[in-house]
């Protein structure tokens, strides 16, 4: 009845556009809700289908075969390696949205009918019904707290792990690709040949790891080269995640109990994910979750040695003792080290978008203050008030906006200017009497710090801020007759694509006055953007140019801006770098691995 309900629901097209909008009941409610229920409602009968299956197979298989059936969950977990590599490097690149929905749909359909078809032969509901009742009443409902908690504790060390990687190391497109793929690699070991993952080798890695990941929630930034960084972190992850899968391994029932086993495997998996992506930034306003995370994965894996510690030749009651003390100690210092090191912080917090620091920094030019998001720095501030209105970071006078607000202040008339997208409300520093700037802006969080602490907001007198996406706000609007639109939204370290397509940019262009500007900030480290922008100027009837604009002192960022007008003499000539071949992005077709650098 699932398989036929699953194969029945599952969507074979599915509303691509970004201005979709959401039910009003759910217009409300918080984005994580938001989120959750929409996926639900679009694919969670199929996933819950999907995920059961590997438990459902291997009960068929124990009844008809002798051995142990737990090398095909090993088996399950390489098809989502490979499944995982293949996506972004091979079909994402070939396939539009809506046929990647549809070969999704068919092979959905097929696997139903094999899977029905082999639950069909190999048993009878009559039998597997026989098969649950015996197992209940000879085992009850009883579940070993482990079987959910280390399944938990790997998850959410695999997230926090990704975290800081992608937030503090550097926000590399897939980096989030790493740490999951050590995490299936750690169930393929584990799973596959339990009998080599020794605690001999295990024990000390795992710990040895936990230590090293520790100091780089402490350091931060890397230590030399930042791949050797990134592959130590990853490693560090993969044998703690090994020790403590093969905690869980050891732990594995009986055939006869594998369902309730893998239940509360998924569910223990599911647990850690929801700890780690929704409870954690709830309760605390500083980015915690890899402290916690290593924490409760030192308190698991001896809750998990306990029992043996003292039988062992080696250990002692003494031994036991001094491990608690020892996690204590590392939690103290943890916890401590953090303290400190926001003691600098003029402010911080997070929501569902991420977390936001805003700190007093110290440079030649003289003190500032300056938002992060992670290590990047998304606006800087001049303290003194004599030069607190100065542009700085990527809005200075050199850069390609300031450019082309020099540019269109040649008009002698006051300025509408809009910006998708308000960071620290840097731009508000060009604001002159007359002047109307409207921010979109996604972030509660970043509207509040862009009015206190940052000054930019409160000099203007015509800036306005609109909470909200700015592609959907935008979408509601009249015609806004901008004379200048900024794009300049982040994530992390890069515009969300959704306002890089060529949808977007239609969008951009019915609301920009004749003769007005479009300015996209395409700085990035390891993307380039440039050609996703170029390519869509002739579909909107206007030529695009890249200008770069160098660095100086401490407080101006070298930058890359993308202008594009549909009079040419509107865009400043000067220091433009050529574009390589464009590349189109749309709702439909993204490919980001060919727009690395």
């Amino acid at each position: 009845m699932l398989l036929a309900g699953s194969a029945l629901s599952v969507p074979f097209t599915l509303p691509l556009a970004a201005a979709t909008e959401l039910p009003r009941w759910l217009a409300g409610s918080a984005p994580a809700l938001q989120l959750l229920i929409l996926l639900a409602a679009a694919l969670g009968l199929p996933f819950v289908t999907l995920a059961s299956t590997g438990p459902l197979v291997q009960a068929l298989w124990s009844r008809e075969r002798s051995g142990s059936p737990y090398r095909l969950y090993a088996l399950s977990n390489l098809a989502s390696l490979l499944g995982l590599a293949a996506y972004p490097f091979w079909f994402e690149p070939l396939f539009t949205l809506h046929l990647q929905i549809q070969i999704f749909a068919g092979a959905f359909v097929l696997f139903a009918f094999c899977a029905g078809t082999l639950a069909w032969r190999s048993s009878s509901s009559l039998d597997i019904r026989k098969s649950l009742e015996k197992e209940v009443t000879s085992n009850g409902l009883k579940t070993p707290p482990l079987w959910l908690l280390l399944p938990a504790g790997s998850s959410a060390l695999m997230l926090a792990i990704t975290g800081h990687l992608t937030r503090n190391v550097a926000p590399i497109p897939l980096l989030w690709m790493a740490p999951l793929a050590a995490y299936l690699l750690s169930f393929i070991l584990c799973f596959d040949s339990p009998e080599q993952v020794l605690r001999r080798w295990t024990v000390p890695a795992a710990l040895g790891s936990i230590a090293l990941l520790a100091y780089a929630d402490v350091r931060e930034t890397p230590d030399g080269s930042l791949t050797l960084w990134i592959a130590a972190l990853t490693a560090a992850f993969f044998f703690v995640a090994t020790a403590l899968h093969g905690e869980l391994v050891r732990l594995r029932p009986e055939a006869a109990r594998l369902t309730r086993f893998y239940l509360s495997l998924s569910v223990g998996s599911a647990l850690g994910s929801l700890i780690v992506a929704v409870l954690i930034p709830l309760a605390f306003k500083d980015v915690v979750e890899l402290r916690l995370s290593l924490i409760g994965a030192a308190i698991l894996l001896t809750a998990a040695w306990w029992p043996e510690l003292k039988t062992l030749r080696r250990y002692s009651l003494s031994s036991r003792g001094a491990l608690m003390v020892g996690i204590a100690t590392m939690s103290l210092a943890l916890f401590v080290t953090a303290w400190s090191r926001s003691l600098g912080d003029v402010l911080e917090g997070r929501n569902f978008y991420g977390a936001l620091r805003v700190q007093n920094q110290l440079t030649k030019e003289g003190p500032i203050r300056a938002l992060l998001n992670g290590t990047t720095t998304h606006g800087i501030q001049l303290r003194e008030e004599r030069s607190s209105r100065q542009p700085l970071a990527y809005y200075a006078e050199i850069s390609g906006v300031g450019r082309a607000i020099a540019t269109l202040r040649e008009g002698g008339h006051p300025l509408r200017i809009g910006a998708v997208g308000l960071g620290a409300g840097v731009l508000a520093g060009y604001c002159e009497p007359g002047d109307l700037l409207e921010f979109y802006e996604l972030n509660p969080l970043v509207a509040q710090v862009a009015r206190d602490p940052f000054t930019f907001l409160r000099d203007c007198t015509g800036a306005t801020i609109q909470l909200g996406d700015g592609r959907l706000l935008l979408t509601k609007q009249a015609p806004q007759e901008f004379d200048l639109l900024v794009v300049d939204a982040f994530n992390s370290d890069a515009i969300p694509v959704h306002l890089l397509t060529a949808e977007a940019f239609l969008l951009y262009a019915r609301h920009l006055a004749k003769g007005g500007i479009l300015a996209v900030h395409t700085s990035n480290r390891y993307l380039d953007l440039d050609p996703a922008v170029a390519a869509h100027a002739p579909r909107i009837g206007m030529i695009a140019r890249a200008v770069t604009g160098p660095a100086q002192g401490e407080v101006i960022y070298s930058n890359e801006w993308m202008l594009l007008s549909r009079d040419a003499a509107k865009l400043p000539a000067g220091d433009s770098h050529p574009v390589r071949k464009a590349i189109e992005w749309t709702d439909d077709h993204t490919n980001l691995t060919g727009a690395l650098r």
